[in-house]
């Protein structure tokens, strides 16, 4: 879906996987891992809340809990954008933290700004025009029926999907002990559901 205004904007710089993966290989399992300290607060902050308060919330703590994992593993990366929007940049890309589809589309509302960052074009996502070149990636996750977070990635968005990353495609360094692989962690009442 596009916004009824439409105006034309360049687009931004293109990024391959190849290249992203460059850029991102010092941090790239650092992602991961962020992302699954993110879920585990949001468990412990969800438990806080009564089920029915959960309802209209839930996706906005989830969130702002993996925003803040972000923000604490790279204190230095980040930046406050537009609206409020939290960025996260390296060199040349920006990346912002989104629930995806099962087709790995981001889930929204349509805006203008968010029409600009699904068709990578050159609208600031700053006060100022600061960054308005960068690639934007997206860092994102699924949300199944049973409400179990799925398949974190990092997606490149240009209209449609162009690649995807995630963890299969870090080439792990050897270290004295095998590094062990982020695991997702479920909510307490989704696990006991299961077991019924």
């Amino acid at each position: 879906m596009e916004t009824k205004v439409q105006k034309d904007f360049e687009k931004r710089r293109r990024i391959s996987k190849k290249d992203a993966l460059e850029v991102l290989n010092d941090n790239f399992q650092e992602l991961f891992v962020a992302y699954n300290d993110g879920l585990e607060h949001y468990n412990v902050v969800i438990q806080e809340l009564r089920p029915e308060v959960r309802v209209r919330i839930d996706s906005g703590i989830l969130n702002a809990c993996i925003a803040q994992s972000f923000m604490e593993h790279f204190p230095d990366k980040w930046t406050l954008g537009k609206y409020g929007r939290i960025i996260f940049r390296w060199e040349g890309i920006s990346m912002l933290i989104k629930k995806l589809n099962k087709n790995s589309k981001p889930s929204y509302i349509p805006t203008m700004l968010s029409d600009a960052i699904t068709t990578q074009k050159q609208v600031s996502l700053f006060d100022c025009e600061e960054a308005k070149e960068d690639a934007i990636l997206l860092f994102g996750y699924t949300k199944n029926s049973h409400g179990e977070l799925l398949n974190p990635r990092i997606v490149y968005y240009d209209s449609e999907v162009k690649w995807i990353a995630d963890l299969d495609d870090v080439v792990t360094k050897p270290v004295a002990q095998p590094a062990e692989r982020p695991k997702v962690r479920l909510r307490q009442e989704n696990i006991n559901k299961k077991a019924e």
